[in-house]
């Protein structure tokens, strides 16, 4: 894999994340044998489980259908954890699936991309038996995030034309996340969220602000203010300059 593409997938993977957290919704994998399976076995064929949504809240547009990696294996890490291998098909809200697929590079696609693929590792808690269901929680990190299938090709060459603008890109997307994956706090994970919702539509915008200046103002507001501010001021700016 490319610097280049490595550097897309990791802002998709980062954008994937900061929807998945802020529509607050997990993934439960509801054991389907009849046979109990004991807690105490290493490897889970992940065929014995059915996969689905589970308190799905939409605040940022986001559709996604995740299904178990076909032909993977649960592996025991913990006593109660167990890495999984998940598969998503996934649709941003328009303006950024746009934004990641066409902008810049519109020959690359005959048409319309319709949707994104990826298969990524993440962490299932055990809750009670086996037999009952694993839980695969929002509040980590996904591992090994890689978009696949067909359109790895014309991403790549996508993400080698605007290599600079996603590196820029990156450190925004991987600061959402994490900022709302530290928080406990019902009240302030709703103030960021709501920032989001501003923030997300002009996510062709956000690659023009330089992370590092503004890294000390994200710390001092504890949220995304400094970032809204500016884009709400550029946007005001080009609303004056036109005739």
């Amino acid at each position: 894999m490319t610097n280049t593409l490595d550097t897309y997938n990791k802002c998709i993977a980062a954008l994937h994340l900061t929807c998945q957290i802020a529509n607050e919704y997990d993934v439960r994998l509801w054991h389907i044998v009849e046979e109990e399976v004991p807690v105490s076995h290493a490897d889970l064929d992940s065929r014995d489980y059915a996969c689905e949504l589970d308190n799905a809240v939409s605040k940022i547009p986001f559709d996604s259908k995740v299904i178990l990696r076909p032909n993977s294996f649960m592996q025991k890490i913990d006593e109660t954890v167990y890495r999984v291998k998940l598969q998503s098909t996934f649709r941003f809200a328009d303006n950024v699936h746009d934004y990641f697929t066409l902008n810049g590079c519109s020959a690359l696609f005959d048409g319309e991309s319709e949707e994104l693929t990826a298969t990524y590792t993440a962490p299932a808690v055990v809750l009670g038996a086996l037999e009952y269901a694993l839980y695969v929680s929002t509040k980590v990190e996904l591992k090994d995030f890689r978009l696949e299938g067909y359109h790895e090709s014309y991403i790549r060459e996508l993400a080698a034309e605007r290599c600079a603008e996603f590196a820029a890109l990156l450190p925004w997307l991987e600061h959402f996340w994490q900022r709302l994956n530290a928080l406990e706090g019902e009240p302030e994970f709703n103030h960021l969220v709501k920032q989001l919702q501003v923030i997300v539509p002009k996510i062709d915008q956000v690659h023009l602000y330089d992370f590092a200046k503004y890294k000390l103002l994200l710390t001092m507001a504890g949220d995304f203010s400094p970032l809204v501010n500016h884009l709400q001021a550029a946007k005001q700016t080009v609303a004056l300059s036109t005739p």
